[in-house]
């Protein structure tokens, strides 16, 4: 994954993103500055970064919360819930399978940006792609219903947490 062209986003774009953002996820989330920038990505997602921190994680004019955002704004929308089982595979960037799979928002449909929580704490451990609908997905069919794309311990987390 190669990180290029940092792009300044003007402030009519960032009061649509804002607005995508609460349609999808439900949240009245407010970037708070205009220092807003996207930072194209040669892989799978863009960032948009607020005051040269991430803030959310962009793919295909769909929006989520980065996963340190997540903890600060708690969202009760696009989530799948993993079994305690799956937490150590996610967390080293596997993708989500439908046999570890105990919850979701039924709501998702295929190609949907989601975020990905363990059961006990509820805490966010991944971002990624539906494969499936939500219907599908907690039907606990086998093999993978989440492509992950950013994870706790990724790059992308080391550059969030300040690791880099």
């Amino acid at each position: 994954m190669i990180w290029k062209n940092r792009i300044r986003i003007r402030e009519k774009e960032i009061h649509v993103i804002e607005k995508k953002m609460e349609e999808a996820l439900g949240i009245n989330y407010r970037f708070n500055t205009l220092n807003v920038e996207r930072v194209e990505n040669t892989g799978s997602f863009n960032l948009i970064l607020a005051d040269n921190k991430i803030a959310v994680i962009e793919k295909n004019e769909q929006y989520m919360l980065s996963i340190s955002q997540i903890l600060k704004h708690p969202l009760n929308k696009k989530f799948v819930t993993v079994d305690s089982g799956a937490v150590s595979f996610i967390v080293n960037g596997a993708d989500v399978m439908g046999r570890g799979v105990v919850n979701c928002d039924l709501d998702i449909k295929t190609d949907d940006i989601v975020w990905i929580n363990e059961e006990v704490h509820k805490k966010p451990l991944a971002i990624g792609i539906a494969l499936k609908d939500g219907n599908e997905i907690i039907t606990k069919i086998t093999g993978k219903v989440v492509a992950t794309i950013h994870y706790i311990g990724d790059k992308t987390w080391k550059i969030e947490s300040g690791e880099l």
